[in-house]
């Protein structure tokens, strides 16, 4: 009986160790397994973001992305005119439209208009100075 204790126990050593070591070689084996896997992730993810790659593979893509960025881009940073470049752009748009004539005439009649304004204020300077004058 004591024999058979003994080769029991000498049994559940065995065991236990060999358990431990199938367990150190399922956690090696594991281990490898889940490298390999990581390793081939990082390579995939590595193509997926190489953009270098992706232009390579897929060139009228990249050159249609291109183009819209660079379309909204300048949409943005585009100059904008100033209210005084805005008005001189309107009188040329006028000016180019119309004839010479039409330009002789808008000219005549700008400065028939200063003259006219000029003697109403004159007009009305006299008339001012006449009153304060009288009531004096």
């Amino acid at each position: 009986m004591l024999e058979e204790a003994d080769n029991m126990q000498s049994s559940r050593r065995t065991e236990g160790r060999r358990s431990a070591e199938e367990i150190r070689r399922d956690i090696d084996e594991k281990k490898e397994v889940i490298t390999e896997a990581v390793n081939r992730l990082g390579q995939r993810i590595h193509e997926k973001v190489d953009w270098r790659g992706q232009v390579r593979k897929h060139p009228f893509l990249a050159l249609g992305a291109a183009a819209g960025v660079g379309f909204l881009a300048s949409g943005i940073f585009r100059r904008r005119a100033n209210p005084l470049e805005q008005v001189a752009a309107a009188i040329h748009d006028l000016s180019t439209r119309n004839s010479g004539r039409s330009i002789i005439k808008m000219t005549l009649l700008g400065l028939a208009t200063k003259a006219a304004t000029e003697w109403i204020n004159t007009r009305l300077e006299q008339h001012r100075s006449d009153t304060s004058r009288l009531t004096h």
